[in-house]
This record gives structure tokens, sequence and C-alpha cells, in this order.
């Protein structure tokens, strides 16, 4: 970490680290839910793989959270919440998306229960759920971080 970040930067890191975070707990779930799709040697060099990931997201996401714990960033502040409500507002949006597309993949996975995945038990199930929660919400916390707000560039002056 360099020696004096500002808090703008601090948060982006913060912001990318969430994201990168979320991403890899999303590729833990899918290596988690292919344990039950393939034999049970292949499952258990899954399950092999899959340990190490969610020590990597601890190692990735916890020095950011500290780092905002050390500026006061977590903190309430009134009338000092541009940065928070920012990140407040993202996380918001990206819950939705998230919310919106587990929910139509939940009801996909009740039709598919019946007619393909018959034997699978309901860890199976939940793990696609959140597989697919983590994955929309990781990518769309991203999306939204990177979003410069320049609605301007095709306004009235670039008509």
């Amino acid at each position: 970490m360099a020696p004096h970040q500002s808090a703008a930067q601090t948060l982006e890191k913060f912001m990318q680290r969430t994201a990168i975070g979320t991403f890899l707990l999303a590729v833990s779930y899918t290596i988690g839910t292919a344990e039950f799709l393939v034999p049970a040697d292949m499952a258990e060099t899954l399950n092999i793989i899959q340990k190490p990931i969610g020590l990597l997201v601890i190692l990735i996401v916890a020095p950011a959270v500290w780092s905002l714990k050390r500026i006061g960033a977590l903190k309430p502040r009134p009338g000092c919440d541009e940065p928070e409500s920012f990140v407040k507002d993202m996380l918001a949006r990206a819950s939705t998306l998230a919310f919106s597309v587990t929910f139509v993949t939940l009801l996909a996975l009740q039709v598919l229960s019946d007619k393909i995945f018959t034997d699978q038990p309901p860890a199976f199930f939940i793990g696609i759920a959140l597989m697919v929660s983590l994955y929309v919400f990781s990518v769309s916390f991203f999306v939204l971080s990177r979003d410069t707000g320049d609605d301007d560039d095709f306004g009235e002056d670039g008509a």
C-alpha cells in the first residue's frame, strides 16, 4: 500500500477488492456445486481446490477493510456522507440486480429439478443460487464502480 493514499484511493481499492473477493466466492460456490456432478475422486480434488479460495478472499478483502477503518471511513460522520453514500448506492444497485437474477434462477431451478436434476440434493440447488447471486453481484458492482457517471458525452453539445 502506498504511504499516503487519499480517502478516494482507499475507497477505490476497497471497491475493487470487494468485487474481486465476491467473484472469488462465486468461483468457490461453482466448484462446490460441481462436486455434485463429478465422480467422487474428482469431487475430493475440487474440495481441496475450493478451500484455499476462501482464505484468498480474506487475504484480498481484509486489508481493504482495515484501510477504510484506519482512515475513519467506517465511522458515521453526519454531514460528510459523500463517499459512503456512493458505495452504499452501488451496493444497493448491485444487490437489487443480484436478487432479481437469483429469483429468476430459482424459478428456473424449480422447473429443472423436476425434469433434469431429479437426483440432486437441496445443497446443489442452494449452491447454484448462491453462485449466480455472487457472480451477478460481483460483476455488477465492478461495472457500477467503473461507471464515471459522465452521461454528458452524448448530450446537447455532442449532437
